[in-house]
């Protein structure tokens, strides 16, 4: 006859093996399903990386930082400045 303590060891590793296989799986099928998304040029349901907001409040408001400033407009400077081309002539 079988020793009580070796049939609840055996019963504690099975189902430790049993938990392990399943979040792998499920490890598995999350990275598969992220990689088919990317491929697809999907995102996540929450991957809101900020493109859709327009103004700095907007992106505040979503806890995002504001974005630098930039101009719309080369500045007289670097109109002025012409490309000089490198090597010689």
């Amino acid at each position: 006859m079988a020793n009580p303590r070796m049939i609840y060891l055996r019963s504690v590793v099975f189902v430790f093996f049993l938990l392990m296989a399943q979040l792998t799986f499920a490890a598995r099928v999350r990275l598969m399903r992220d990689a088919m998304m990317n491929k697809r040029g999907l995102e996540g349901p929450n991957a809101n990386n900020g493109r859709d907001l327009k103004t700095n409040a907007a992106r505040m408001a979503a806890g995002l930082p504001p974005l630098a400033p930039r101009s719309l407009y080369p500045s007289r400077t670097q109109e002025r400045r012409a490309p000089k081309p490198s090597g010689k002539d």
